[in-house]
């Protein structure tokens, strides 16, 4: 869902840049010309061009709406814990969260594309559909189901460990 509406917001984005570029960039005589011929867009561009501190002050504070509601969606998929822990959403992108841990070298499966998500590196890592409580130890932290949403992996708690790479299956069995 928040991918969903980080396109929207970077669709947004870029409507308002292109309305900026657009009226910038456009010529009064051709305005001019198709306002005379009875255009109502260009009556209405050529009095945007003519007067242009509101349009263009509504445009910035636009992008700059889009660039924190973009910023604040964003931050919601890594929550900081007290602790030093995280706790990640599962449709979070793995490069986000290599990022986020300072992590450079790749995940197993990560270079033959085996999947895009952190929810996607549990399930690789496992080699099943998890249930809670399901965890793991790569890279140097520890990775724990904290929730899952039916067969989707919702949240990942995410610590720094010290020790070497170890499943973790839980006594559990998934029901969907």
């Amino acid at each position: 869902m928040d991918i969903v509406i980080l396109l929207l917001l970077v669709l947004l984005n870029g409507l308002f840049a292109m309305s900026e570029i657009a009226l910038i960039s456009s010529r009064n005589t051709r305005l001019q010309k198709l306002a005379s011929e009875g255009n109502p867009g260009a009556r209405s561009a050529l009095q945007l061009k003519n007067e242009p501190s509101t349009f263009l002050s509504t445009v910035q504070v636009g992008i700059t709406m889009v660039g924190i509601l973009s910023g604040a969606i964003g931050e919601m998929a890594f929550i900081a814990r007290h602790d030093g822990s995280w706790l990640v959403d599962g449709s979070a992108a793995i490069e986000h969260l290599k990022t986020r841990l300072g992590i450079h070298d790749p995940f197993p499966g990560e270079q033959e594309n085996a999947y895009f998500t952190v929810g996607g590196l549990v399930i690789h890592m496992l080699g099943r559909i998890p249930v809670e409580a399901d965890s793991f130890d790569d890279k140097g932290f520890h990775f724990e189901v904290v929730d899952m949403d039916g067969n989707r992996v919702d949240k990942i708690l995410v610590s720094k460990k010290l020790e070497p790479t170890k499943i973790k299956l839980s006594n559990r069995q998934h029901t969907a």
